[in-house]
């Protein structure tokens, strides 16, 4: 079990407490303290002089790909999961995720995983999908159906060891990182499940990397990850249009259709912007396949935003949006 850890400390302790407490006892818990500021790294020396089962390395900071990637190099075991610091898993958990995988001989557990938004309100958000068992024997389709079923996070899922075998996150980037690595198991995995359970609770915090305001620095970064995953996925699936196709709402989604990205950014800023919008977009219409519809909104969009960075109309969102729904 890898968990990357950066300045969670409030949150950390009920994270370790709901991984030592599973029912499953035979864990090999790896926590890798990447540079923390805050007392996370004096926290995971206590509970390894706890718990026998618990090992530390502390480094300096790199990002959570680069800890990741040092956890899977220190793991021992068949199986490995993977839990960011903030967030809790039930107690049944890997008992219902090991009998799976040992009775269904499959590559990859995954159940279903739930969102508390806490102090944004009590909310929470549960993706409803039966308990079933798929083989790699439907081809192209296995591999589109397994990545949806995937879904859009690393975490919360059991997977066996060989599966990833030269398989690392990408380091050169700060976003979107899972995205890459969960292609790359999808084209690997030759059978994965989903069970009926809710294996992984999430804590949505405010000030975390994934929901970070925006400003030029953060659009910089964000748009250098989405030009990343545009090559891979040109890379992985050049070949399957049907894949790709679907990929292309999710970068239309974060990318050109995103209103939370257009915001906080100065006078000076607005050349940087442009440019690094039409990059986007150029590569976009390289390696995305993008209906003749949308392309025309699309271009549309990427014209308009010199005139107000700042902005991102309804009368502009909402036609990108609709026609997302018939790609």
């Amino acid at each position: 079990m890898l968990v990357s850890i950066y300045n969670v400390e409030e949150y950390l302790p009920s994270c370790l407490d709901s991984i030592l407490n599973q029912s499953y006892r035979n864990l090999d818990i790896v926590l890798i303290d990447d540079g923390s500021t805050d007392r996370c790294g004096k926290i995971c020396d206590q509970y390894a002089n706890m718990d026998s089962r618990v090992r530390v390395f502390h480094v300096s900071n790199r990002g959570v790909s680069a800890a990741r990637n040092l956890g899977m190099c220190h793991a021992k075991g068949e199986w490995l999961t993977f839990v960011d610091a903030d967030d809790l898993i039930p107690q049944d958990t890997f008992a219902k995720y090991i009998y799976m995988a040992e009775s269904e001989d499959v590559d990859v557990v995954m159940a279903h995983m739930r969102f508390d938004l806490n102090a944004e309100g009590t909310e929470t958000f549960i993706p409803q999908m039966p308990s079933l068992v798929y083989r790699s024997e439907e081809g192209e389709e296995y591999v589109r159906q397994a990545i949806s079923n995937f879904r859009l996070s690393f975490w919360g899922k059991l997977y066996r060891k060989s599966i990833l075998n030269g398989i690392r996150f990408p380091e050169s980037i700060s976003n979107y990182e899972d995205f890459v690595a969960l292609w790359q198991v999808a084209l690997k995995c030759p059978s994965y499940s989903l069970i009926n359970h809710v294996g992984y609770i999430a804590r949505c915090r405010s000030e975390s990397a994934s929901r970070a305001r925006m400003g030029l620095m953060t659009y910089q970064k964000r748009v250098k990850s989405l030009l990343y995953v545009c090559e891979k996925m040109l890379s992985f699936f050049r070949n399957t249009d049907s894949i790709r196709k679907d990929l292309t709402k999710f970068v239309i989604v974060e990318g050109l259709a995103n209103r939370g990205l257009y915001v906080n950014f100065i006078d000076t800023e607005i050349d940087e912007v442009i440019t690094l919008t039409n990059k986007l977009w150029d590569t976009m219409q390289r390696t995305c396949i993008i209906p003749w519809h949308m392309r025309i909104l699309l271009s549309l969009r990427v014209k308009l935003v010199q005139y107000n960075i700042n902005d991102y109309p309804i009368w502009q969102y909402a036609p990108i949006r609709i026609a997302l729904r018939f790609i």
